[in-house]
């Protein structure tokens, strides 16, 4: 009884599909802001001293370089 459920909600699940792709560590391959085309997709690739300010990686300063050092509770 227990193996049939086991196999029945297996055979029910779907593959796990990323909605995100990282590109960390990749080769950059255009920085122009042209669109690239992957299996059919189109997006814009653009490097971070393209993107707006609002959309930077903000510089810690060092008191919050020392709390996350510390363990993160002040």
């Amino acid at each position: 009884m227990q193996k049939s459920l086991v196999l029945r909600v297996a055979q029910a699940m779907k593959p796990h599909i990323p909605l995100i792709k990282f590109r960390k560590g990749q080769p950059v391959v255009n920085t122009t802001g042209t669109p690239a085309s992957v299996e059919g997709q189109q997006y814009y690739i653009i490097s971070e001293e393209q993107l707006p300010l609002r959309f930077r990686r903000q510089l810690l300063d060092e008191r919050q370089i020392n709390v996350i050092n510390s363990g993160g509770c002040e």
